[in-house]
């Protein structure tokens, strides 16, 4: 066997083929390749992404809320509500989102219980006293970002205050042409719009109060009343107070049948609220008194009159007093007294005035004073005569 002197490899020298490594080597750097980090060839997605975010650092925004900020109220109203937006920052950055959770509504510190209809916040004020109420929102993005916002509005669900301390009795009875009815008191209401009174006839259900209620019907006739609305708008805003006075006729003729009628006095009062828009939405109160009236049949209206004269007769004298009704009490009993010196017979006589007057003679036996009095029907009148020894005339 024979053994050359240099290696071989692929048929040619080891020492030529090394020789060949060496200048392809060269040749590589003079293209400019270099070495590489051991990360060079680990694809995209598996490569941290170094490049800095932008965060969210806008708090979110109070938008629409109800009632109208522009409006100062009172409010008639349940519930308040707002919408919480949150916007792109000024940096650019997406909104992160307001997060429900954080979003409270309070007064005082003390909560108020709130619900959610997608970016609408609503708060009850259910159960609430009237009055001004300051209302503080709370909330926050998803980011952190919080932010507040706060209501002021006057809250008034209740009507004005009505107070009669002294109304009539709820039955009375009378035989006058007229019964005058008086009620007062006083209205209170800081936002007091209207303030009335009125004289009501009740319906079929008899019931001061009702739908079935109209105005009783106005006048000085049988049966009606003098006046049966009033306007105290002004007297009430002026110094607080009202007075009713109406005057009710009797429907009952002379000689009828007792009637009693129902009589629904009704104080009104309403305020200036309306609803969370600024629309009307006025409290009303509204106070009856009911007064069962009975009417009984009418005394007589007339004026009684009664004179005296005197004349001698024959044997005897005769004091002579005329009785006499205006206009004509036409069958109506009278009772007649007389006094004096020389009276005849009873000192007490009774009789009818079968039309409406009548001439009463009383024999005497002595000159002097005579006098007495005459009644016709709860009416009085009064008569004297001096008897002396002229002749006299009964006229």
């Amino acid at each position: 066997m024979k053994l050359d002197s240099e290696f071989s490899f692929g048929g040619r020298p080891l020492a030529r083929h090394a020789t060949s490594v060496a200048v392809l080597a060269s040749m590589l750097v003079l293209a400019g390749c270099e070495a590489k980090p051991a990360d060079f060839f680990v694809p995209p997605s598996l490569v941290e992404n170094t490049t800095p975010t932008v965060s969210d650092n806008t708090p979110p925004l109070f938008v629409n809320p109800f009632p109208v900020s522009s409006l100062t109220g009172p409010f008639a109203i349940n519930s308040i509500h707002v919408d919480i937006n949150d916007i792109i920052g000024s940096n650019g950055a997406a909104a992160s989102g307001v997060d429900p959770s954080s979003v409270s509504a309070s007064i005082g510190g003390e909560s108020l219980p709130v619900t959610r209809n997608g970016n609408t916040y609503t708060a009850s004020l259910t159960g609430l006293p009237d009055g001004q109420l300051g209302i503080v929102w709370n909330g926050k993005d998803v980011a952190g970002n919080r932010a507040t916002s706060t209501m002021s509005l006057y809250l008034k669900n209740h009507g004005p205050a009505i107070t009669i301390p002294a109304p009539p009795p709820a039955t009375s009875q009378s035989n006058g042409a007229s019964m005058p009815f008086s009620i007062g008191g006083t209205i209170a209401d800081a936002y007091l719009f209207k303030a009335t009174g009125s004289v009501l006839k009740p319906g079929p259900s008899n019931q001061c109060g009702n739908t079935d209620n109209t105005p009783w019907p106005s006048g000085t006739g049988p049966g009606q009343v003098a006046g049966n609305s009033w306007d105290y708008t002004s007297s009430v805003l002026s110094n607080g107070s009202f007075t009713l006075n109406a005057n009710a006729f009797n429907p009952v003729s002379a000689g009828g049948a007792p009637t009693t009628l129902r009589y629904c006095f009704g104080v009104f009062a309403e305020d200036k609220a309306t609803d969370g828009g600024g629309t009307a939405k006025h409290n009303m109160s509204v106070r009856y008194i009911t007064v069962d009236q009975t009417w009984m049949p009418p005394a007589a209206t007339f004026t009684l009159s009664s004179t005296a004269t005197y004349r001698h007769l024959t044997t005897t004298s005769e004091v002579c007093v005329t009785i006499n009704t205006t206009p004509a009490q036409l069958d109506q009993a009278y009772q007649l007294g007389i006094s004096g010196p020389g009276v005849i017979g009873p000192t007490s006589l009774a009789g009818t005035l079968s039309s409406g007057s009548v001439v009463v003679r009383v024999p005497i036996s002595q000159f002097g004073t005579y006098a007495g009095t005459v009644a016709v029907a709860g009416h009085t009148a009064s008569y004297t005569v001096n008897v002396t020894s002229a002749a006299g005339t009964c006229t």
